[in-house]
């Protein structure tokens, strides 16, 4: 942190985070997450415009009981139009992740999640459809997935589901599911 707070004006500050090849465990689980590797890097100069601050994360990757996760993101401008940067790839096996991470709430999950995402652009061309202003490509398929929880009555199954990202469109090319059987 460096600077002075007024009625106007915040101090600059830098935050950095590095986290290289840790690992998480619950004590009553087998399974672990293990090499975690995190890089953040939050920047605000000072000043009265916190619209200046950046936020990016061009490391996020772990592997969850065997299953590798990874994506980054990068934000600007967040207070009034943010641009966002992200993308998102893993293929995730939901027996395995219930074995590494604890959901109270979730008594049942099964499936398996492949997905490889990434967009950018700004919030307000999103928001307004301006497909010429965004960049959005990837792909999110979902099978055999089964949920028992404690917030739903019954079991919400969804035996296939795959969905295409493009600039233009977010396709849902298929979709079946099942509540209550």
């Amino acid at each position: 942190v460096k600077g002075h707070s007024t009625e106007t004006d915040l101090p600059g500050f830098k935050l950095l985070v590095d986290v290289q090849n840790a690992s998480i465990q619950y004590p009553d689980l087998p399974e672990k997450i293990s090499n975690i590797n995190l890089l953040t890097d939050v920047d605000f100069k000072g000043g009265s415009d916190l619209n200046t601050m950046t936020v990016d994360l061009p490391k996020i990757v772990f592997d969850i009981a065997g299953s590798r996760v990874s994506g980054n993101l990068n934000v600007k401008q967040p207070m009034t139009d943010p641009y966002i940067s992200a993308a998102f790839k893993s293929k995730l096996d939901f027996v395995k992740v219930k074995q590494a991470v604890k959901f109270e709430q979730i008594k049942d999950l099964s499936g398996i999640l492949d997905a490889d995402i990434a967009f950018s652009g700004l919030v307000s061309a999103m928001a307004n459809q301006q497909v010429d202003k965004i960049n959005a490509k990837g792909f999110f398929n979902l099978t055999n997935f089964k949920m028992k929880s404690d917030a739903f009555k019954d079991v919400l199954q969804i035996p296939s589901a795959q969905l295409n990202l493009t600039p233009a469109q977010l396709n849902i090319t298929q979709f079946n599911s099942i509540i209550g059987a």
